[in-house]
């Protein structure tokens, strides 16, 4: 941990105690996302049946829950149905059924399914309510009555795996397994194989009546009958990919699969056309009568709002292996990884991939940073890692990398072990270093620019006063193997077990912090926070002496790497990709929540608590994260968070009877801001403008027509947060303004 930010305010125990880590990266780069089911435009649901995970989204796709019970191996969920958005039945293998009638808070005593050589579910389908259908990886097909509680084993003639079924009614079933294509009339009870061209693999299929049907499947076949299956003929097709998944609204069909591949229809399967994008293979597809729709791959979510003509990517899942993590300020910081890092520029509720490689990093308030890892693989940025300069591969330390210290965007400390292991100081980016030998340094921090102080393997503590020029074995202060040192100033300092008072020259053990610790963290004299590798946080309120027991819960089945304390919130990130967030203060400036369109909804985010407006006034039951926007006029969101934090509020949308306006663009800029008399706003757009000013209540307390680069005179304007929108023929754009 290479920062720690102001906190504003101490908080009551109770108040404390109420704190939780919350998921932010719900999604891993390498989870396969399998089966989806849309319940309407911002509610759907899907599984990850690579490591079986449950994920589930209240806006669209753009943010996922992971569900707390996941499956894991044992029952690894194979196919997914949902009748709405609280009833649902996952098939997994081994015959295992899960249940659940509150969106997978919470499961129905599993099912299993018995029988000789079952295999793994693969399949799930049902009819209405009750009437359901599973097929197995054995070419079994079982039938229940009851939901999902029972099931019978039904004759389906084949072994080959089950990939989907359809039902057009409760009596005419299909379903498709490998070159099979198999029909039942009288409710699954038999099944019979229809006659289909040879070497066809059908993947899925859908009818639209008894007798009008298509299909498709491996090498981009597509296959339509209309005769209810008696016959079947080859529609030409515009790609030899596999697809894995169709989905059908009226007459427009969309088919994903291998190699990025995505075919469409709008004239019910009769023609087709291809779109490709990048190398991800779509495993899974769910739409809305609306257009909207998601699309899975491998840690990726995309979606459409156009019935499939255009995708965008609204997810992206974070890599396995992540480090060390470190924040500039309250708002930009990166995690490294071993093989990529992620970055995020709104204080850790989003992420993104960069090239923050190693187990190390540091980054300064300034931009500078570095990073370094295995092999004396060293990095150096001078734009907050929004670009990366690797070291000359020639020059690198002979050592694995474990902590780095910038002073510069290049010069900068190295420092690690097993062999050669000691601190490495660049002062040209890496091409040449000067080495002091040491043991195997972990962790190290800088209170100042020329004094520092590193911990590691063995029972010593290093510091240097010359900028790491050269480093001083201070002894064995500490007990052996400290992974985090954190420094005050230059006299008062902690590591996960230990505490200081006199610059590291006598350290006192501390009770009750985990022997675990993987970060620790003070914000002023008094008030600290150690998180351990199980996510488990404990706080001192008395500069270490004592500390409070589980200030916050620790997380199962997570091992948190590092940790920082940022404007009021802890950010945990984890070795398996998954990064928390635990607000326990208010920020120093009120948080502005984005509002994004997804058909006719409008969306925020927040772990905590919303209320949406209308021209001002708050919508009645508006406290939902999407709210369907079906009356004319301007809409804004305000969220509370944490204990009690209540946010700016959002830049308005206007909604006018043919539907939402373009949303809001950031390239307004407003100089000074804050501002106390006169503000200069500057436009990307120079064309004559409405500008409007709202207020925190979305009220509208100024407007004028400008061109170009205007002069507002906000003097008789109260205190407080506004926000400036400026709409024009071609754009609208907005930005927040702090009156002083």
């Amino acid at each position: 941990m290479k920062h720690a930010l102001t906190l504003l305010l101490l908080l009551s125990g109770s108040v404390a105690n109420a704190q939780q880590w919350h998921l932010v990266t719900p999604i891993r780069d390498d989870d396969r996302l399998g089966d989806m089911k849309m319940i309407d435009p911002v509610t759907g649901f899907m599984i990850d049946d690579l490591h079986g995970g449950i994920f589930s989204t209240r806006d669209g796709g753009m943010h996922w829950e992971r569900k707390a019970n996941n499956l894991g191996t044992g029952g690894m969920p194979r196919a997914l149905w949902m009748w709405d958005a609280q009833r649902g039945v996952i098939a997994a293998n081994n015959g295992k059924i899960y249940r659940t009638i509150d969106g997978f808070d919470s499961f129905l005593p599993l099912v299993t399914i018995i029988g000789v050589s079952i295999g793994n579910c693969t399949a799930i389908h049902f009819v209405n309510d009750t009437l359901g259908f599973a097929g197995t990886s054995t070419g079994k097909i079982f039938r229940t009555e009851d939901a999902g509680f029972t099931w019978s084993l039904q004759n389906s003639g084949i072994t080959s795996q089950l990939e989907r079924f359809f039902f057009v009614d409760d009596q005419l079933g299909f379903a498709v397994a490998a070159q099979y294509i198999l029909r039942s009339t009288d409710g699954g009870s038999t099944w019979e194989q229809l006659p289909t061209p040879q070497l066809v693999n059908i993947k899925d299929l859908h009818f639209w009546d008894a007798m009008n049907g298509i299909g498709v499947g491996a090498v981009g076949v597509i296959l339509r009958t209309v005769n209810g299956g008696d016959t079947w003929s080859l529609i030409n097709s515009p790609t030899t990919s596999t697809m894995n998944d169709l989905e059908v609204q009226g007459n427009t069909l969309i088919a994903c699969g291998a190699l990025s591949r995505i075919i469409r229809s709008t004239d019910g399967g009769a023609t087709w056309t291809v779109q490709t994008s990048d190398n991800r293979e779509r495993h899974s597809l769910s739409f809305t009568p609306a257009g909207v729709g998601l699309m899975g791959a491998s840690g990726i979510v995309y979606r459409s709002q156009d019935m499939g003509a255009t995708w965008s990517i609204v997810h992206v899942g974070t890599p396995n292996g992540l480090t060390k993590m470190s924040f500039a300020n309250d708002q930009i910081g990166v995690v490294a990884g071993s093989t990529e890092g992620v970055r995020t520029i709104d204080g850790g509720r989003h992420w993104a991939a960069s090239d923050v490689i190693g187990l190390g990093v540091h980054l300064r308030s300034d931009g500078a940073g570095s990073s370094g890892g295995g092999q004396g693989v060293n990095a150096h940025t001078g734009d907050f890692f929004a670009t990366v300069q690797n070291g000359p591969a020639g020059s690198r330390p002979q050592v694995v990398i474990r902590c780095t210290h910038s002073f510069s965007p290049t010069t900068y400390i190295v420092a690690g072990g097993n062999l050669n292991g000691g601190f490495y100081r660049t002062t040209n980016g890496g091409s040449s270093w000067t080495y002091t030998p040491a043991g195997n340094p972990y962790d190290m921090y800088f209170p100042t620019e020329t004094t520092g102080y590193a911990v590691g393997e063995g029972t010593s503590l290093y510091k240097t006063t010359d900028a790491g020029i050269t480093w001083a074995d201070l002894g064995p202060l500490v007990s052996a193997g400290q992974v985090t040192v954190f420094f005050l100033d230059e006299e008062r300092g902690w590591t996960g077990l230990h505490r200081t008072t006199d610059g590291g020259q006598t350290w006192t053990i501390m009770s009750g912090t985990p022997q675990s610790t993987r970060a620790i963290f003070f914000t002023d004299a008094d008030t600290g926070y150690a998180v351990a590798s199980s996510g488990q946080t404990v706080r001192s309120v008395d500069g270490g002496i004592s500390w409070e027991n589980n200030f916050i819960s620790e997380v199962l089945n997570s091992s948190f790497s590092d940790a920082a304390f940022v404007d009021g919130t802890l950010i945990g990130a984890a070795n398996d990709g998954d990064i928390f967030r635990a607000q326990i203060g208010c920020p120093q400036m009120a948080f502005v929540p984005a509002i994004q369109q997804v058909g006719s909804y409008l969306c925020t985010h927040t772990f905590g608590t919303v209320q949406w407006f209308l021209n001002g006034e708050p919508i009645p039951d508006g406290n939902n994260l999407c709210l369907e926007a079906i009356a004319p006029g301007n809409y804004h969101v305000v969220v509370t968070e944490g204990p009690g934090c209540v946010s700016a509020p959002s830049a308005p949308i206007q909604v006018i009877v043919t539907g939402l306006t373009a949303a809001p663009t950031s390239g307004t800029r407003i100089f000074p801001n804050p501002a106390t008399d006169n503000v200069r706003i500057e436009r990307t757009d120079p064309a004559p403008a409405r500008l409007t000013i709202f207020d925190a209540q979305g009220r509208i307390v100024r407007g004028a027509q400008v061109a170009g680069v205007a002069h507002i005179d906000i003097s008789n304007l109260p205190p407080g947060i506004y926000i400036v929108q400026i709409a024009s023929t071609t754009a609208m754009e907005s930005a927040r303004l702090i009156k002083e």
